[in-house]
């Protein structure tokens, strides 16, 4: 990491290194990658290499690009100008046009375990308590949870927490806590996160062979069969789904947590995808 390429990619100045991200115009509405972007990411690769005897264009959450974008992408990747790489990186290829899909060469990586998570966090200046929950959050991506840090990071864990205890408590202030929440998308899907480690941390200790983790149940989970914890994690991620598009955040946590609830009291969850 100390030559002068590798110096200028981790400050984002290679001549001959792209890299597209997905856009918002504001903090609520959902990133994606658009079509302007793609049309610029063209132009960068019809120029020749500056320094190497390539261009490289890193586009990171594929699965967020708009339909035109797509379109648009379709196109370069069904002829590639000479001397290019293209890389699509994606942690939902099935969201992926097949069109895109197919002519793609797919490469899969692991899940990290929680401890390495946990060390990338701390290598990102994150507080010990922080990696610890970001790990627990992150199901062995770090990047689903680096960019939220901070304010942000401790406001979702407010309201998850509290979303948490109003659902054991009979989901009567689900809709009151939800309404204090900033509403940001971003903020909204970690509070998503934060809620799914805590069924999965349940499903582990009922499942692990070896005996049961150490701590102690959740209220908003302990009383929830296997199936419904199946279902209570279908859910969460039916939610995180519909939060992608231009539902209403607040009514959208309100929705699944006063479910959550109602389950918790009637033995039962019912699915949240046949009413959405």
């Amino acid at each position: 990491g100390a030559c002068p390429s590798c110096r200028s990619v981790a400050g984002s100045t290679h001549p001959d290194l792209k890299v597209v991200l997905p856009e918002a115009k504001t903090a609520k509405a959902r990133k994606t990658v658009k079509i302007e972007q793609v049309r610029d990411l063209q132009e960068f690769l019809a120029l020749k290499p500056g320094l190497g005897d390539r261009r490289v264009c890193l586009l990171d959450g594929a699965d967020t690009m708009r339909i035109e974008a797509a379109n648009a992408m379709l196109k370069t990747l069904e002829e590639p100008p000479p001397g290019t790489a293209i890389v699509l990186v994606t942690s939902n290829p099935g969201r992926l046009p097949q069109t895109i899909h197919s002519r793609c060469r797919s490469i899969s990586f692991g899940s990290l375990k929680d401890g390495e998570v946990r060390e990338v966090l701390l290598r990102l200046d994150w507080s010990p308590e922080e990696a610890a929950e970001g790990a627990r959050a992150a199901d062995g991506c770090p990047g689903a949870v680096y960019a939220l840090k901070g304010e942000a990071w401790k406001e979702a864990g407010r309201v998850a927490a509290l979303l948490g205890d109003a659902v054991a408590e009979g989901g009567h202030d689900v809709f009151g806590t939800v309404e204090g929440f900033s509403g940001k998308r971003e903020e909204a899907g970690l509070v998503l996160r934060l809620l799914m480690a805590e069924v999965r941390q349940e499903l582990r200790r009922r499942v692990d062979a070896a005996g049961s983790p150490e701590g102690e149940s959740r209220r908003s989970v302990g009383g929830l069969s296997l199936d419904d914890l199946a279902g209570q994690m279908e859910n969460l991620m039916a939610t995180e789904r519909m939060l992608e598009g231009n539902v209403n955040v607040k009514l959208a946590l309100g929705a699944l947590c006063r479910r959550w609830a109602e389950g918790l009291a009637a033995g039962g969850i019912r699915s949240l995808q046949r009413e959405w």
